[in-house]
């Protein structure tokens, strides 16, 4: 008798088996559990593929083949969703040969390539991926690469059908397996399912592992998850609080936003943690409102802060764009008359990137006045440069340098190859890619000088370039 295609079809979808792991690349954690045992539900089955899906359908239409049993039937549907998940194994392990050929240091655009065509794949090549997502205990750079771009995509593709093995992993992988493994939980379909897990491994994990597992919880969210960074916010330690900062900020919550303004104004705690705050604005510039921009000059205002910290304050708060009013001016006001000098220099500076006009010209008096009064000596062109770059000024910064580099009383050759370099990430500012691989080839720099500025934001373009970029390789 026929067996009926409806339940043709819901047999071979419930009972069609999981694709396998490729055989390539590195293999999951010695003692990792069976995904089904992580979390208390019950695992959920592979997702079926659009590929799988309709082989099965394709069976079932021809399901009316006389004497054909259901054994054989579903034998014939596992086989067809077997050639299925065989055919993305060899797309996935043609892009894994891409990106080995790439090297450790591909360019971004390379790195993005390939990030894309997995991701092309769907959800449903998931399950397949995972495996290779613990890069182990002493990871090459090259398989480091492909383990983070793999976080990337699962993230990209959460699907239920990762989720158990995610968890087995941030539980048993190696350090940075688990990293990557909490990476990818952050956006889980099923919260409900993952955040209890995630809070119970995040209690016990430690280092790095615990930050990233804070962080899956910050992107999660729920009542339960922002009731931890809360108490996190409230924490004795300053450690827990700087941690707490950081999850909210990469995970771009803002669901805490008085609490962290309640801690930003509490100066004796905010003290500590100067940089972890600036993150934090930084990663949502817009919580910087009126009444936010004041207490971040209150601050830097505070003299018993540390210099450093006042000037890094200062320096942060035109990133914002905050409406230089008459509460902001008044604020400014006294730091641009401070007796140390990097603070007054700092508010005077950040006037001028406000729009502050006569903040500029007195900025610039004193520069001015040192380069008219030496004429010919670098060290007044060079601080001057220095002093236009830092307000936006890079033509006249370059005009600067180049004046700089002329000069013939450099006392020391790092201090002249220093200039260039600067004089290239002004040019790099002004889109002039051509004249920065110029001076920067032309500059005498050490390896770790050269890999420092291939990894500076400001030479991102020249480094992607294809014809200019080759000047920032480390061979």
């Amino acid at each position: 008798m026929p067996v009926p295609t409806t339940l043709i079809l819901a047999l071979s979808l419930s009972a069609a088996p999981g694709p396998r792991p490729i055989a390539t690349g590195p293999a999951p954690a010695a003692n990792a559990t069976p995904a089904a045992s992580v979390p208390p539900a019950a695992s959920a089955a592979v997702g079926v593929s659009s590929h799988s899906k309709r082989a099965v359908r394709a069976a079932a239409r021809r399901a009316d083949t006389p004497g054909e049993s259901l054994e054989e039937l579903l034998a014939r549907l596992r086989r067809a969703r077997s050639e299925t998940a065989g055919a993305l194994e060899v797309s996935i392990s043609q892009i894994f040969e891409r990106l080995t050929a790439l090297g450790q240091r591909p360019l971004p655009g390379d790195r993005q390539e390939v990030r894309d065509d997995l991701i092309a794949l769907g959800p449903e090549a998931c399950p397949l991926l995972v495996p290779h997502l613990d890069p182990g205990q002493s990871p090459t750079g090259e398989t480091r690469l492909k383990s983070k771009i793999l976080a990337e995509v699962l993230a990209a593709l959460p699907t239920p059908a990762t989720t158990g093995p995610l968890l087995a992993l941030a539980r048993d992988g190696s350090p940075e397996g688990k990293v990557l493994a909490f990476e990818a939980l952050g956006s889980t379909t099923e919260p409900e399912r993952v955040s209890p897990a995630v809070r119970k491994l995040h209690d016990s994990a430690r280092g790095k592992a615990r930050d990233a597992a804070l962080l899956a919880l910050a992107m999660i969210g729920g009542p339960e998850n922002e009731e931890l960074l809360a108490s996190c916010l409230a924490h004795s330690e300053g450690t827990v609080i700087e941690r707490a900062l950081a999850a909210l900020a990469g995970a771009r919550n803002s669901t805490l936003e008085t609490r962290v303004l309640d801690l930003l104004r509490t100066h004796s705690v905010a003290a500590n943690h100067v940089a972890d705050l600036i993150a934090y604005y930084r990663a949502m510039p817009n919580l910087v409102d009126g009444d936010c921009a004041l207490e971040l000059v209150r601050l830097a205002a505070d003299v018993d802060l540390a210099t450093t910290r006042r000037v890094a304050l200062l320096e942060a708060l035109p990133f914002f764009e905050p409406k230089l009013d008459s509460a902001l001016k008044k604020a400014l006001a006294p730091l641009s008359e401070s007796a140390v000098g990097s603070v007054s220099e700092a508010a005077l500076v950040c006037r001028t990137l406000l729009g502050d006009k006569r903040a500029e010209r007195e900025l610039m008096e004193t520069y001015d006045f040192q380069v008219d009064r030496n004429p010919g000596e670098s060290n007044a062109l060079l601080r001057r440069a220095e002093i236009n770059t830092r307000i936006g000024e890079y033509g006249d910064a370059v005009k600067d340098y180049r004046e700089a580099l002329k000069c013939r009383d450099f006392f020391r050759r790092d201090e002249k190859e220093e200039a260039k370099v600067e004089l290239a990430r002004c040019y790099c500012k002004l889109g002039r890619l051509k004249d920065a691989s110029k001076w920067l080839s032309d500059a005498s720099i050490s390896l770790n000088r050269l890999r420092q500025l291939s990894g500076d934001s400001d030479f991102a373009e020249l480094r992607a370039d294809r014809r200019y970029g080759k000047v920032l390789e480390i061979r």
